[in-house]
């Protein structure tokens, strides 16, 4: 199964939507169900992150690319790339080091691939994309993950309660005395939910501006003081649903000093209306966020549809879910000196900006190995192409790459399609804002039999 960690949190400047952490992999396998997101690991780079668009309506074609340009893709500490190389159109692929930072600088084409190894080479992103693309997100810093340890306890939680507390990316939940690790340098905020019944969110608390020391305690986070406050609630109504979805909606918040906090509002629930809860006003500033996922899977769960909202102030809300997507086509390329397929998906105009193909294949000495390719309208001229083709590159000419992150010949693949209607929040580009929105819809798997 492909863990489809996507690049989420390494360029953590843009890690807005860090939702179901409590392992959405276990929760996507569990109802046989490939794609795991662009987004959800804290431990993988993001440039699908952040965002480029123009409002809340369905935007129209990207304008061309332009370059050449200077570019400064971050990663975070613990998932600086071990082989990083960028083709620009024409050329040979190119491997860069990445500096004491864990920084990779390179001057981007119009037209321009990347690709890098992370994970124990277990993963590899490719990205066929443009200079303007990662402009967007060229010299921003990661922010989320730190050296820090913090510890503190809850009080009047309620009977059979528990509660989370996180502080940039660090999450901890439980009903006793916690420890935070792994938190931040620099300003941060501290958020903490409770959760009174034991399964949905009911008061927050979040106190702004702090830098705590490492190891220092923390004031007790009581949720019958006047700093609790009770979320807000509201209604969701969801257009175009299809017999037989199986639906899930999540919630995440992320506030302006980066910390992120998300809860589900069910899974495997019908109909189209759902309540959901937000970060009430009066805790609210300028800079937070919160982010709406619904995603609705159909076809026996192997296909899926999903809009993600991004909205500040908690109100009622309503989404129309795309169509169906193509099914997407494979074929194998080379099988020496590592297996290379290519993926093939007639075009959508509801889902024109964005392309992303998931491989994974299960080694013959055991462990997974994924290798995701994307590709962006611009890379291709600045709107989609009619039929989306994008391979699998051969690297092995490229000194450094680790030949143990090749596929196997051998080996079953399984193979899926995705594609999605802008990049916002969850690709390459700017954070999204208050009213915009993203589409994307998953074609179903295909194993491809090993040689």
């Amino acid at each position: 199964m492909n863990s489809h960690r996507g690049l989420a949190a390494s360029l953590g400047v843009c890690d807005n939507v860090n939702w179901p952490t409590r392992d959405t992999r276990i929760i996507r396998k569990t109802v046989g169900h490939l794609h795991e997101r662009w987004l959800l690991s804290l431990s993988v780079p993001a440039l699908l992150l952040c965002g480029c668009g123009t409002d809340a309506t369905q935007p129209g074609p990207p304008s061309p690319p332009e370059g050449p340009l200077p570019i400064v893709l971050d990663f975070c500490p613990l998932s600086v790339p071990t082989f990083f190389a960028y083709r620009n159109d024409g050329e040979a692929w190119t491997r860069l080091s990445p500096d004491a930072n864990g920084s990779f600088a390179f001057t981007a084409a119009p037209k321009v691939a990347i690709a890098f190894v992370l994970a124990g080479n277990q993963q590899i992103e490719t990205f066929y994309t443009s200079a303007q693309d990662l402009e967007a997100v060229s010299g921003l810093t990661c922010q989320g993950q730190g050296g820090k340890t913090l510890s503190g306890s809850w009080a009047n939680l309620g009977a059979g309660a528990f509660a989370v507390v996180t502080a940039g990316s660090s999450r901890v939940a439980g009903s006793g005395p916690f420890i935070l690790a792994s938190v931040p340098d620099g300003t941060l905020d501290l958020m903490a939910i409770n959760y009174r019944d034991g399964i949905s969110p009911s008061e927050a608390i979040i106190r702004r501006d702090l830098v705590p020391a490492d190891g220092s305690s923390l004031p007790v986070f009581d949720f019958s003081s006047a700093e609790a406050v009770p979320l807000a609630s509201n209604l969701l109504t969801v257009s175009g649903l299809l017999f037989g979805d199986f639906n899930n909606l999540f919630i995440t918040i992320r506030t302006a000093n980066g910390t992120t906090q998300n809860w589900e509002h069910g899974i495997a629930y019908a109909g189209a209306t759902r309540t959901f809860r937000s970060v009430p006003s009066a805790l609210l500033r300028e800079g937070d966020l919160h982010t709406l996922s619904f995603n609705a899977r159909g076809d026996s769960f192997t296909s899926y549809r999903e809009e993600i909202l991004y909205y500040r102030q908690p109100a009622d809300k309503g989404i129309v879910l795309g169509s169906k997507l193509n099914p997407a086509t494979f074929t194998t390329l080379a099988t020496t000196p590592y297996l290379r397929i290519r993926g093939t998906l007639p075009s959508q105009p509801e889902y024109g900006t964005a392309v992303r193909f998931y491989f994974s294949q299960l080694g013959s000495s055991g462990g997974e190995r994924d290798w995701n390719v994307t590709g962006t309208a611009r890379y291709f001229g600045g709107s989609a192409p009619s039929t989306w083709e994008l391979e699998i590159p051969d690297l092995s000419a490229v000194t450094g790459f680790p030949a143990a992150a090749g596929f196997e010949a051998s080996q079953t693949t399984t193979a899926s399609g995705e594609a999605r209607s802008n990049l916002l929040g969850l690709l390459i580009g700017r954070p999204p804002r208050d009213g915009e929105f993203v589409k994307y819809a998953g074609s179903p798997p295909t194993d491809i039999p090993g040689r």
